[in-house]
């Protein structure tokens, strides 16, 4: 049990030194794109663990890509208010999966990739978790340029 919380630990630095360098490379100061990242991978271990599963058994259930992405941030967005982490009501919570169905069909394509492919070779699931969430904000700050 510990060498797993170790591991998980371990990931979380990881993943937090990726996203401080592709900031950096990025040529931003700001840490504003990744705060939704942050916040999904600082939620307790359960409602990371429920965001988890629905997003494997939406892609399981042979849902489509929009339907996937939609229902995955907008549960997330319900965990975040839920807990507290985020303000807003039962409206709000699609705010973000609308933006992101906004994006053009190659970057929902792009996106959907990237996580089938992290899920398809076993990553963990803060890592995913963090690769949905970091690809959508990378997405949507680029396509508002």
């Amino acid at each position: 049990m510990e060498e797993t919380d170790t591991k998980i630990e371990l990931e979380k630095e990881e993943l937090e030194e990726i996203s401080k360098q592709e900031i950096k490379k990025e040529g931003r100061q700001d840490l504003e794109t990744l705060e939704i990242t942050k916040e999904i991978l600082a939620l307790d271990e359960k409602a990371k663990q429920t965001l988890f599963d629905s997003l494997i058994s939406a892609i399981s259930n042979s849902q489509n890509r929009d339907t996937i992405l939609y229902l995955t941030f907008a549960k997330a967005y319900k965990i975040l208010r839920e807990t507290g982490i985020r303000f807003g009501t039962i409206e709000t919570d699609t705010e973000f999966s609308n933006r992101v169905q906004s994006l053009s069909a190659q970057d929902r394509q792009a996106l959907f990739d990237s996580v089938i492919s992290a899920t398809f070779n076993q990553n963990s699931r803060d890592t995913i978790l963090h690769i949905l969430f970091w690809k959508a904000e990378k997405l949507l700050t680029e396509s508002s340029r």
